[in-house]
Formats: C-alpha cells, sequence, structure tokens
C-alpha cells in the first residue's frame, strides 16, 4: 500500500522466511533484495539503551544501498531495529517510507476487533498458519504465563 517495492533491513538472517511469507502473500514479485546490517551486539545494545548513532549509520547505509535499488518501501526485519527507529523518530530514509511493524500489529489488532464487532467478520480459522491451536496448547500457554 505504501510503495511497489519493499526490503526488510535489520541484523538478523531471516531472508528465507521472509521470502517464503511474501510468497504465501502474493507478493513475491514485489519484495527486493535484502538490507543486511552488520554488527554487533554493544552496537545494539548501545542503541537501545539511547545511543543509536553508531547503529543508525549503519542503518542508513544498508537502507541507501537497498534503496538505490529500486526498493521504495522498508521493512525493519527483528523488533530491535524497529524500536530505534521509532523510537528516534525515524519514520523514512531519504523519503522512503519505514514501516512500523511494531505499531502496525497494534493497530491491526485493532481494526480486526472493530470489524469483527460491526460487520461479523473475521479471520479464516482454515490452514497451517491460521488454525485455532489445540485447546491443550492454549492451557499449557495459561500456565506458563500465569494467564487464568
Amino acid at each position: 500500500m505504501l510503495g511497489s517495492r519493499f526490503s526488510y533491513i535489520g541484523f538478523v538472517d531471516m531472508e528465507l522466511r521472509h521470502r517464503e511469507n511474501a510468497g504465501i502473500y502474493g507478493l513475491r514479485e514485489r519484495i527486493g533484495p535484502w538490507a543486511k546490517i552488520t554488527t554487533t551486539g554493544d552496537v545494539m545494545q548501545r542503541a537501545l539503551e539511547g545511543q543509536p548513532g553508531p547503529y543508525l549509520d549503519l542503518f542508513y547505509k544498508a537502507a541507501r544501498e537497498v534503496i538505490a535499488q529500486g526498493v521504495d518501501v522498508l521493512i525493519p526485519n527483528e523488533g530491535l531495529t524497529n524500536e530505534v527507529c521509532y523510537h528516534n523518530g525515524i519514520s523514512n530514509v531519504d523519503g522512503v517510507a519505514i514501516i512500523d511493524s511494531n505499531g502496525l500489529t497494534f493497530k491491526m489488532a485493532e481494526l480486526l476487533v472493530e470489524m469483527r464487532k460491526t460487520t461479523g467478520m473475521s479471520v479464516t480459522r482454515k490452514g497451517y498458519y491460521h488454525a485455532k491451536p489445540p485447546a491443550e496448547m492454549i492451557d499449557h500457554l495459561h500456565q506458563l504465563y500465569g494467564v487464568k
């Protein structure tokens, strides 16, 4: 919706999994090159503690490399990269949109709740990714996390 070609950007190599997901959603032709940030845990830790400069330098370098190859939407590959961008007010690189994947998840959940209330529409419960988990699994997770 925000552009025609997107790229994931981050330091965790999940390229194969994300390319498979893009195919599942019919977006295989729209996914661009992978934007890989090569960094260390120390640099990421400092970014999360309010010293984002070195990490953001690496982020901007990787982003500009894929933008030069025709990407017009960036998706932070993992939550940590997304959080660094969000907390530093970074929503685009040189006019290329960055999707706030964490914020989008919450807004999408709110939209789905509202759609169910107003229209009765809900997600499918067919297929591997959408089937409701067995009751035993739900009970186990509730016990694990102390949910009643």
